[in-house]
């Protein structure tokens, strides 16, 4: 009798509960002493160190035979009858181009995966998928992109667009835009490294300045949504048991970052308060930055290589505050806030992040227009899209709830609860006095240091279908 495994690790650990150590391993421990069965495992170096330090006995039992790595090259001559046997099996056709398509991808978007499997596997996957049919680029692509849950395969913005949408929605941070327009750059043309990830950033500043917002502003204009930033809080993560938490464990099961990342590989990753995380976590992201990879409890590697990392702090916050009231120069302060990461981080740590980028402290303009841009979003709240409705905000009106959720230390952060307090919630109120989901205009004003809305209906005009009625200055019939 021969069995066949392919996975080792489920072999070792398979069967133990906290009531019972007795795993398959153990079961077919005896059978292969004495012959009765042989079994053949498939296993990656990783797993195979895994059970190895799990069950050294029952890896002793066990010839290792290793196979070499093929080249890219080798794998396409070998893709060509696999392409071949796939086309005959689900009685389809690939374009020349549609082939292209996957090697392209395998060559960039899947560096750690093992070949020929990276390339064979997709290949058979889109063949069966499109039975009957001639498959595309454009068909390639689909798959691709669906079964990845991204459109990384679309065109990229122009750096320029890129700059110009930063500078729309990144208020008062000039010189954070700049570093990471120059980023960008690098990752749309193609140069960066392929070992490690995309981009790497060490957001630090100021709470309330706009570090989570350029981290989602990143996903929404290279992903096209903000949905493709993974978030994971590193001040959750400070305990002795924090690296299993995120890489998994027998006991925490699969864990929170690998699994993450392998379900969303593509994407902007924001760790945030990373200075707050165990020692140990600080240790595993040297891995990450460094080889762009993770191996989980399982034995499985985990691919960061197709994400921009950022991570985010306040390190240097304190000693910036402590010197307001003072004349001190951005440069100045900015050398305020790198003495507090170089003392706190370690340089193997520090060097493996592409840049550091310093966000400034934001004054009442900065605040003012950020206001405004908070006033664009809350139109696109339903009980506004319903009614078909304009918001009007005075100046003085924006400029008197924006004194009120400005604070120095805390920058925008107490903004965006000020204007649901004052003009959210102002709106509701009348809003919620009209019987019917009529288009209006609301306006909202300032008047003896308080806050009044003014709701206007708006009326409609219908054309004359008989135009020959109409006088020679085109009167129109107004309806309410």
């Amino acid at each position: 009798i021969i069995l066949l495994f392919s996975n080792i690790v489920a072999l070792i650990q398979g069967g133990k509960s906290s009531q019972n150590s007795l795993s398959f391993s153990k079961v077919l421990l005896n059978y292969i002493r004495s012959k009765e069965i042989q079994i053949v495992v498939l296993c990656t170096e990783e797993e195979w160190a895994i059970a190895n330090e799990k069950d050294n006995d029952f890896i002793n039992l066990l010839l290792p035979i290793a196979l070499p790595k093929i080249t890219l090259g080798q794998c396409l001559d070998l893709s060509i009858d696999f392409k071949r046997w796939a086309e005959n099996r689900y009685n389809c056709a690939f374009h020349p181009l549609a082939l292209k398509t996957l090697v392209d991808y395998v060559r960039n978007y899947a560096k750690h995966e093992a070949l020929p499997g990276a390339l064979f596997n997709r290949i058979n996957s889109l063949a069966k998928k499109n039975k009957f049919n001639l498959i595309t680029a454009k068909d390639a692509e689909d798959f691709l992109n669906t079964s990845n849950k991204s459109s990384f395969l679309s065109r990229a913005i122009h750096p320029s667009v890129f700059r110009d949408q930063l500078k729309k929605q990144l208020i008062g941070q000039n010189k954070a835009i700049d570093t990471l327009c120059n980023a960008y750059q690098l990752i749309n043309a193609g140069f960066s490294n392929s070992e490690k990830p995309l981009g790497s950033f060490l957001f630090i500043g100021p709470t309330g300045v706009g570090k989570t917002q350029a981290a989602k502003l990143i996903a929404k204009l290279i992903h096209g949504n903000e949905d493709k930033l993974l978030r994971i809080d590193l001040n959750e993560y400070v305990g002795y048991d924090s690296v299993g938490r995120l890489i998994g464990s027998p006991i925490h099961g699969e864990g929170t970052l690998t699994r993450m990342v392998r379900n969303n590989p593509h994407g902007v990753l924001l760790l945030d308060e990373v200075e707050k995380a165990n020692k140990n976590v600080i240790n595993l992201l040297l891995q990450v930055l460094d080889d762009a990879r993770l191996t989980d409890y399982k034995g499985k590697v985990v691919s960061f290589s197709n994400l921009i990392i950022v991570m985010s702090s306040n390190l240097g916050a304190k000693e910036a505050a402590s010197m307001m009231g003072f004349t001190k120069s951005k440069s100045e302060m900015e050398g305020v806030y790198r003495k507090a990461v170089y003392s706190f981080f370690k340089p193997e740590f520090i060097n493996r992040i592409d840049e550091v980028v310093i966000f400034n402290s934001l004054n009442f303009q900065n605040i003012l227009q950020i206001a405004k841009l908070q006033m664009a979003d809350l139109l696109l709240r339903e009980g506004f899209v319903r009614r078909n409705s304009i918001l009007s905000v005075e100046e003085s009106a924006l400029e008197w709830v924006a004194k009120r959720g400005y604070d120095d230390l805390m920058g925008g952060r107490g903004l965006k609860r000020q204007i649901e307090k004052d003009i959210t919630a102002l709106s509701a109120v009348e809003l919620a006095k009209m019987d019917q989901l009529n288009a209006i205009l609301l306006r909202v004003f300032l008047e003896n240091d308080k806050l009044g809305v003014n709701i206007i209906p708006f009326k409609f005009s219908k054309v004359l279908k008989d135009t020959s009625a109409l006088d020679s200055k085109n009167e129109l019939t107004d309806i309410e």
